[in-house]
């Protein structure tokens, strides 16, 4: 499931009141996202290593190197090596490589390693000495907590009096666009007849992934298609993801691009947890801290069925050992008996 999917399926089975409507409702899909964020990162921070590590490569030019976008930190676990080799580099603070680089520079095979900088996204580049060209690889580093995106609410398309390509029925989605890669498509528009050729103003909504966010996709149908093909990329250099953004299509329908991503192929920050955690683990949480927003009397029976939901699961995924690492502390609800840790979150508004 993805992080529509999960919000969705959590929005329909205890908030609904019989109408899909709620599915598009800004602010319940707000609150739903905070809420699944806590879930996420509460069993991700509190879980087994195990799929909490990853291993990549890092290319080095004069001895410096991008880190992996979802680098967090190497922790005890972490190693870094020579690519192709057995050679492992080792760790120096930086002002102790960045002396040796500066007041003895040489170029050869690396020995020592630091981080270079430190920016509003975290730890950002890799530093090494001597300085070359060389590819590390980076063992067991500890992976960012990852960031959940929602798929965009519905675009609203209005027929312009301006002469133009598009000549037909049409219905719109957008799609959010990440460094890590692209939603799905998101809630289909209302079907647009443009009753002759004319231009299509389409008015693509908001979004709540601010720091996140690096485009915002339009995809279209051809004229009674069913397939929503790309129109065009917002870049939110050029239209801030906080505003709304107003997107003039005057695309033909042999024009079209590829094909809006399926559920299968999207990137929404979820896939980064054991898929079977999706359908349990985390909707089992999504729906207990629904219900406690909500001061619903079931509150403690749900925050049960989460901690039964999580210890089943991490019994069955270890590879071959059936026990229990350790059981996250649950969210902040003093009628369920919660940790109070969580106790400065609140519900947006």
């Amino acid at each position: 499931m993805t992080v529509a999917e999960t919000i969705n399926a959590g929005l329909s089975y205890y908030l609904n009141q019989g109408s899909s409507s709620l599915l598009s409702d800004a602010f319940a899909r707000k609150k739903a996202l905070f809420h699944l964020t806590r879930v996420v990162k509460r069993i991700y921070n509190s879980a087994p290593y195990w799929f909490k590590f990853a291993s990549s490569t890092c290319a080095l030019t004069s001895g410096e190197g991008s880190l992996p976008a979802d680098f967090s930190h190497m922790g005890t676990q972490g190693r870094v090596y020579l690519s192709g080799g057995s050679q492992e580099i080792t760790y120096r603070p930086p002002e102790i490589v960045r002396a040796l680089i500066y007041s003895s520079p040489q170029s050869g095979t690396p020995q020592i390693y630091t981080f270079s900088e430190r920016t509003s996204a975290g730890l950002t580049k890799i530093l090494c000495y001597p300085t070359d060209s060389s590819t590390l690889l980076l063992r067991d580093y500890v992976r960012k907590t990852p960031e959940l995106i929602d798929a965009p609410l519905a675009p609203t398309p209005t027929v312009t009096a301006s002469a133009g390509n598009p000549t037909g029925t049409y219905t719109y989605v957008v799609t959010n666009v990440t460094a890590s890669g692209e939603t799905e498509g998101g809630q289909v528009s209302a079907s647009l007849v443009t009753g002759g050729a004319f231009q299509v103003s389409v008015l693509i909504p908001k979004s709540e992934h601010l720091h996140t966010l690096t485009a915002r996709n339009l995809y279209r149908t051809a004229t009674l298609g069913y397939q929503h093909k790309l129109v065009a990329s917002i870049v939110v250099a050029t239209a801030p993801a906080h505003l709304d953004y107003t997107y003039t299509d005057n695309v033909a329908d042999g024009s079209l691009g590829a094909n809006v991503p399926l559920p299968s192929a999207a990137v929404s920050g979820i896939e980064a947890i054991p898929t079977e955690f999706h359908e349990s683990a985390i909707f089992d949480g999504l729906i207990f801290l629904l219900a406690a927003s909500q001061d619903d009397g079931r509150t403690p029976a749900l925050s049960a069925d989460w901690d039964k939901s999580v210890r089943r699961l991490w019994e069955e995924v270890q590879p071959g050992q059936n026990q229990v690492f350790a059981s996250p502390a649950f969210p902040n609800s003093n009628r369920a008996g919660g940790h109070p840790v969580w106790g400065y979150w609140q519900v947006p508004r």
